[in-house]
């Protein structure tokens, strides 16, 4: 039975393997909630360490600092119950190898001294996930009473049964009903892609109509290198219905009181809130992620941006500024002879919208000197243009933002988008070379949607109209197009949808309606080019499947889906 207890859900930043902080943070909360009357009080997944410690808890140095930050946390337990996410060592003599085990741990602690520690099950090995790269599974799915309220608890994969990979026996929520729960609470740190909230929220309402019992959902949030955790922690009662629902994107402690389980509530706009639109997710996702990375790493220089005026470098410059502040914005203007005036322009626009810094660097006394010298020692013909001339101009751009990033301890954000970097339209050691990427998991025509959103919604950072008008070009060469090299963006953008995300074969993606020749060609170009996607800086993902983290494919193969 649903006592009246007061529920604290703790939505934690930490940031990986700075167990230090992360504990100072969690006894923080511990004390607020304490202060609030709180009885239960829960964090997510792994939150001593953040997720994923990865190859950190291999360190004797690590366990050690999980142990003490533990012995700090029973300390705090008086007066009130915690549950929190742990690495919990295994027995070393149970270990084979000189690899440190763990089970992903949930602790209850209560009165200075752990009451029960309920191991995950579910241990995931896909896309982002290599959990049993550390972790071992947990025997059997638990239920702990506290306060006398008998709790199925769990962590975040465990509430995922139903995936095919998973043994159909192990329907973990309904054995812990059938054990006598009468709440689940669940403890994630699952990475946001656009498709997630969603899933979740449906996965926790299926259980809720089996089982008939509520449904307690915590997630971590924060930026961990490419991942962006999201929160949206929220609350199901045994209707099904949502009655509660924590902020996306942002940190912090939120109280919920059990008695007001069953009071009505207005679902719909609760849900609309909950899920956001598209576009506010990737913004959001996107600056959290950026701005966590930077905090995390302890930056607080100036990012650095080359502006060609085109929508890829203004739709990057506009996420910067809206992340870190314009003040910490630096764009650089580098024309070549084959630059427009319309280009030139647009960047000079765009950096004076958005109030940043901007130097004006062209290269076209670079690139003469350089051919000069092709000349010279080559004996090249430079009259007759080839594509290793066209990427000089991008390699030269890169090596005055490398420049300012040596000279003054500058980020040079990198502007490829997703579709550029699935057929290798970009140039190696160019316009790919720099410290962090924002836009990679975004396909051209969503670069474009974004950009106009941003318009329309955030008109303080407005991306000029002329960059997201005219035809995209990389301006190499005169009166050069994307489209002398690639389909339509529209042609384009599908067919590496289905290819990327659907996992389609080409066959498949032919009998949709496509050209061959085309489809073929796109296909060649995304399998030939995994050698320089290998070579690229990070991203953010936003989508289910994403070219960086969780990305496993050789370069040397000769296989064509």
């Amino acid at each position: 039975m649903i006592s009246n207890l007061r529920i604290a859900m703790v939505q934690l930043n930490p940031t990986i393997g700075n167990v230090t902080d992360n504990t100072s943070m969690i006894i923080d909360y511990i004390n607020q909630a304490k202060q609030k009357s709180v009885d239960i009080i829960i964090f997510p997944e792994l939150s001593i360490t953040g997720y994923a410690p990865q190859d950190q808890l291999h360190y004797s140095t690590m366990k050690k600092n999980i142990q003490h930050a533990i012995e700090t946390i029973k300390a705090n337990s008086s007066d009130i119950a915690i549950i929190i996410g742990a690495p919990m060592a295994l027995d070393p003599e149970s270990i084979h190898g000189s690899y440190e085990r763990y089970h992903n741990s949930a602790l209850v602690i209560q009165d200075n001294e752990i009451k029960y520690q309920v191991d995950k099950m579910l241990i995931p090995n896909y896309d982002v996930f290599n959990e049993y790269r550390y972790f071992t599974p947990g025997d059997e799915p638990r239920v702990v009473d506290i306060k006398g309220l008998r709790i199925g608890l769990q962590i975040c994969e465990d509430m995922w049964d139903h995936l095919p990979f998973y043994d159909k026996g192990c329907k973990i929520s309904d054995i812990q009903k059938d054990n006598g729960a009468d709440m689940i609470i669940n403890l994630s740190a699952s990475p946001f892609s656009l498709c997630k909230p969603g899933e979740r929220l449906e996965i926790v309402k299926k259980h809720v109509k089996i089982n008939k019992i509520p449904f307690i959902y915590l997630n971590e949030v924060g930026g961990h290198d490419e991942l962006v955790f999201d929160g949206r922690s929220f609350i199901v009662n045994s209707d099904g219905k949502m009655v509660f629902a924590a902020p996306a994107y942002k940190d912090g402690m939120f109280i919920y009181d059990l008695a007001d389980l069953d009071k009505p509530v207005s679902e719909k706009k609760m849900i609309s809130e909950y899920l956001l639109n598209k576009n506010e997710n990737i913004i959001r996702s996107i600056r959290l992620n950026l701005s966590d990375y930077l905090h995390k790493i302890k930056f607080d220089n100036k990012l650095v941006i080359g502006l060609s005026g085109g929508i890829d470098s203004a739709l990057t410059a506009a996420l910067c500024a809206m992340a870190v502040g314009s003040d910490r914005v630096v764009g650089v203007i580098m024309p070549s002879r084959y630059s427009s005036d319309h280009s030139k322009s647009d960047a000079r626009s765009l950096a004076e919208t958005l109030e940043i810094e901007t130097i004006e660097f062209p290269i076209d006394k670079l690139h003469s000197a350089f051919d000069d010298s092709l000349i010279e020692h080559l004996k090249l013909d430079m009259k007759n243009k080839v594509l290793a001339d066209e990427n000089i101009q991008s390699r030269l751009r890169s090596n005055i933002l490398m420049y300012l990033s040596n000279r003054y301890g500058y980020i040079v954000i990198t502007t490829g988008n997703k579709s550029e970097i699935a057929t290798g339209y970009f140039t190696l050691y160019g316009d790919s070379a720099g410290g962090k990427n924002l836009i990679g998991d975004l396909y051209k025509y969503e670069v474009y949607d974004l950009a106009r959103y941003i318009n329309t919604k955030y008109p303080n950072f407005r991306i000029p109209d002329g960059s997201i008008n005219k035809p995209p070009s990389a301006e190499l060469k005169e009166d050069q197009k994307d489209s002398d090299s690639l389909p339509d963006y529209p042609t384009l953008d599908k067919i590496l949808y289905y290819l990327i995300e659907e996992r389609m074969s080409s066959d498949a993606i032919i009998a949709k309606g496509f050209d061959e020749e085309t489809v073929n060609k796109i296909v060649a170009l995304v399998q030939i080019n995994e050698f320089k996607r290998a070579q690229l800086v990070q991203t953010v993902k936003i989508q289910e499947h994403t070219y960086g983290i969780g990305h496993a494919k050789p370069v040397a193969t000769s296989f064509r889906p």
